[in-house]
């Protein structure tokens, strides 16, 4: 997968990294044959052979719920707390320093970007800060923008390389 920062593809075991809601709704929702659950599939994979620990902050729970249990969607809303639930992802509490270094990190921004960007955005990059993470698999280029941002790997980069 040459669309890995450099910097996120040498890290060594221990690393961390960040995976943002679109990621995990190819990897849950994504038929077997898509893409970008592929791309997905194939991160997660590489990085648990390389050791790397795959966290999230806990508003990923809620993002990834939200919409099954508005639908009514009882059977998809327990295939993401079982996923949400295993040992393949730490889930991190938000905590006063997160949301500290939230708030920072949006003060920080120019208008324009911090309108691209939800609070929920906000506080997921801030979670990687906290948690010193290498890297974050997301999908939304916006975040490249905020200059304190870890390395950003683009699930729709690694989908494209499939071809």
């Amino acid at each position: 997968m040459a669309s890995w920062p450099n910097e996120t593809h040498h890290q060594a075991p221990g690393a961390v990294v960040l995976v943002d809601s679109p990621s995990l709704v190819y990897l849950v929702e994504g038929e077997p044959s898509s893409k970008r659950r592929r791309a997905v599939e194939l991160f997660l994979a590489e990085a648990e052979a390389r050791g790397w620990r795959i966290l999230a902050s806990t508003l990923i729970w809620a993002e990834l719920l939200e919409k099954p249990l508005a639908d009514g969607d009882e059977e998809l809303a327990s295939r993401y707390r079982r996923f949400l639930s295993s040992r393949s992802l730490e889930l991190r509490i938000v905590d006063v320093a997160v949301a500290e270094s939230a708030a920072a990190l949006s003060a920080s921004l120019a208008p324009a970007l911090r309108r691209a960007l939800s609070s929920t955005d906000i506080f997921h990059i801030a979670t990687a800060l906290c948690l010193g993470a290498s890297a974050i698999l997301g999908n939304d280029e916006a975040w490249r923008g905020v200059p304190s941002c870890p390395p950003l790997v683009l699930v729709d980069e690694l989908a494209f390389e499939l071809d």
